[in-house]
């Protein structure tokens, strides 16, 4: 194997010394890389253009350990007050910068508040939740604890945290609030000044949404439903609604209410998002 590799070396260095070199790919001990433009949206809560940022520690391991991208990379960054971004990925010592560059879509005008209050399931599927919710436009979400809630530890960071990747990868420019988790009385007490819907099994029919261009609200109750207690508390500052004959569960509850909300307000010469449709 020696005499052979012996050999092509002689070979090489008689037929071919006409200063051919192997192509260099480095330049003052840097490699020579082109940077790539991605698809990457960032939520940054506050964004200045032509000013650098440093990202979090638990982005700067998205992007560069997750997503592998590199110093000089083009990616998006967002927040509802300026808009979104095309922007630069950089490096300094320890720090994870994002520059912004240009700005590719402007500051949208605000959809009426939406509000989904409902009782915490199973985390895997409260997540579920809260992402769905995000997807569908909701700008505020209230974990409600009723007398049948089986879950009532509510971990809120985690919740947004899951609200901002949903945002991110739907690519709305808002983000929706996560409130901090109450009961049921204290809720009612200081009720959001917007139209609510209660979602109650087996009601009736449901009522008529008269505009949809104000801002509302929807209560999903706990797995197992509200107590005989709590529909009297709610029945008295809400408009009571059905979702159909079927018993859902809590999660499905909560997106079938919204996406029939969503649809009346983003379509709003249709009729009432609860009201069984007429062909």
């Amino acid at each position: 194997m020696g005499c052979v590799y012996a050999m092509t070396r002689c070979f090489i260095k008689r037929h071919c010394s006409c200063n051919v070199q192997p192509v260099n790919l480095f330049i003052a001990g840097q490699a020579v890389r082109t940077s790539k433009k991605t698809n990457i949206r960032l939520y940054i809560e506050s964004i200045v253009p032509d000013l650098p940022t440093i990202v979090s520690f638990t982005q700067a391991h998205y992007l560069l350990h997750v997503m592998r991208l590199k110093p000089g990379d083009r990616l998006r960054i967002f927040n509802c007050s300026v808009g979104e971004f095309d922007a630069r990925l950089e490096q300094r010592k320890h720090d994870v910068l994002v520059i912004p560059l240009a700005c590719v879509r402007a500051p949208e005008p605000r959809d009426p508040p939406t509000w989904l209050a409902f009782s915490p399931i199973k985390p895997h599927l409260t997540h579920f939740v809260v992402e769905k919710a995000t997807e569908l436009g909701i700008s505020d979400i209230q974990p409600i604890l009723f007398d049948l809630t089986q879950c009532r530890e509510v971990n809120v960071s985690k919740l947004q945290a899951i609200a901002i990747e949903a945002s991110e990868q739907c690519e709305r420019l808002t983000v929706p609030h996560i409130h901090t988790s109450q009961k049921l009385a204290s809720f009612l007490e200081n009720l959001p000044t917007v139209r609510w819907f209660a979602a109650v099994e087996r009601c009736g029919d449901a009522p008529t949404l008269q505009s949809t261009n104000e801002a509302v609200g929807v209560l999903i109750g706990p797995e197992g439903g509200f107590s005989a207690r709590e529909k009297s508390s709610i029945s008295s500052c809400m408009q009571v609604v059905s979702l159909g004959a079927n018993v859902l569960r809590s999660e499905t509850a909560a997106i079938c209410a919204l996406s029939r909300l969503r649809n009346a307000i983003n379509h709003p010469h249709l009729s009432d998002p609860f009201a069984p449709q007429v062909e």
